[in-house]
């Protein structure tokens, strides 16, 4: 069991419970029901996709090929078509002469983290401080959030805006908490909020995925 993810971030961002199987090369997916969407269309009005999927391999590149068909809840049909799925590493390795070198290992580095209630993000840096910054990359739908660092409020009751919003965080020695806590889910559920952070030697992005009232948490361990 599983979810996709359909129009990720956008004004019909939408998460599907999947459930499947697997026969050697041969993959059986299913849409069951809808999660959470920000969509305004009725949860009776959404197309469930049921795949039929062959593992192919060729030229070292590995994917998802076959045929899918859609039904609303009631079971009438409402899409098919044929599908292609791959994952981002074998696409980039396939454009790579399409595109420069740097380019492709931009592409390959970036990485998303879905912060949950039960989901968080953890890294260990030498810095004394760092920069957190937060955003609304989808529509903007007033999602209100406070953050805490280590149970001290430093960001209270903020409207996410489309433009970033820059926080400096002295860290202490040993673990430092930041924990995002939703106050309302705006005028689409859920409320979510894009992140970007600067470690040691890399930086993290990660967006929340929150009910009202839930808290996400950024672990940050400092090191001498």
């Amino acid at each position: 069991m599983g979810y996709s993810i359909s129009d990720p971030f956008g004004l019909d961002e939408t998460r599907s419970t999947i459930v499947g199987s697997v026969k050697g090369v041969d993959f059986l997916i299913n849409e069951i029901d809808i999660m959470s969407s920000r969509s305004t269309v009725l949860e009776s009005e959404f197309c469930l996709l049921q795949m039929n999927l062959q593992l192919i391999e060729e030229n070292k590149i590995s994917y998802l090929k076959g045929d899918f068909k859609g039904c609303y809840s009631d079971s009438v049909a409402c899409v098919n078509g044929a599908i292609l799925l791959i994952d981002s590493l074998s696409f980039i390795a396939m454009s790579e002469p399409l595109l420069s070198r740097k380019q492709s290992k931009k592409s390959a580095d970036v990485n998303i983290k879905t912060l949950t209630k039960n989901s968080d993000l953890s890294f260990q840096t030498k810095k004394e401080e760092v920069t957190l910054y937060i955003w609304d990359n989808g529509m903007v739908d007033d999602d209100r959030i406070t953050i805490y660092h280590n149970g001290l409020v430093i960001v209270e009751g903020y409207s996410v805006k489309k433009k970033k919003k820059k926080i400096k965080i002295a860290l202490n020695n040993g673990l430092n908490t930041i924990s995002i806590k939703a106050l309302n889910i705006g005028a689409f559920t859920p409320n979510t909020t894009r992140i970007q952070i600067q470690g040691e030697s890399q930086k993290y992005e990660a967006v929340t995925f929150l009910k009202q009232d839930e808290v996400a948490g950024i672990r940050i361990k400092r090191t001498p």
